[in-house]
């Protein structure tokens, strides 16, 4: 083992439910969830402000800790229906890699990030947006419209000088997955008896 190589993992879970940011690992608050802020950091960009981050010292607690989160999603519904139907989760993984150079003096850092993402069925694309915002609101599908909008976006202009991503709180949050050096990779479910529907709703990320 090199002495002059040391790394740390710490993890997080949020979900996201009606433009309201929840900490899965540190449930708290109203309907055992506590609202988190989301703000701009001068050097790590969009990020969830007091989100709690858990250090990990072996691979079962990496484990344990996604179940547990995932056991806090909300359960709750509206007048427009389950929310769970409605809401995006974020299970991110940071690793911190520090390697000394004894000769030189020098420090080398190295974070990496991994965030896993579980997205509201996207059927609700096949509707027209203004349709959608009268009948349930203009926060419950805001997230997915936004996203829908920003694939266009990167896969029309993929080299453009601006891209928006502040359409919503989830839109914010996936720049870094969406954009920069990053390598994304999307697994899409058909709805059972109607592929040519849930078809149809891919079609945003078609190009993407």
């Amino acid at each position: 083992m090199n002495p002059n190589f040391t790394f740390s993992v710490k993890v997080r879970f949020i979900e996201i439910v009606d433009e309201e940011v929840h900490d899965l690992l540190q449930p708290t608050g109203a309907y055992g969830h506590h609202s988190l802020n989301v703000i701009t950091n001068e050097w790590e960009g969009p990020m969830v402000n007091g989100v709690n981050w858990i250090p990990m010292t072996n691979q079962h607690q990496l484990a344990d800790f996604f179940v547990n989160g995932t056991k806090h999603r909300t359960n709750r519904a509206n007048e427009f229906g389950k929310l769970n139907e409605k809401a995006a989760a974020i299970f991110s993984i940071e690793i911190t890699q520090i390697t000394d150079n004894p000769a030189s003096g020098d420090t080398n850092v190295l974070v990496s990030k991994l965030d896993i993402l579980d997205l509201p069925g996207c059927e609700i694309l096949n509707e027209d947006p203004e349709a959608v915002r009268v009948k349930q609101g203009s926060t419950l599908n805001k997230g997915m419209l936004a996203l829908n909008n920003l694939t266009k976006e990167l896969a029309t202009n993929p080299h453009g000088d601006y891209v928006f991503y502040d359409g919503s709180i989830l839109t914010q949050l996936m720049k870094d997955v969406l954009g920069g050096n990053s390598l994304t990779v999307g697994l899409f479910t058909l709805q059972y008896g109607d592929a040519i529907g849930s078809t149809l709703a891919m079609r945003a990320f078609k190009k993407f």
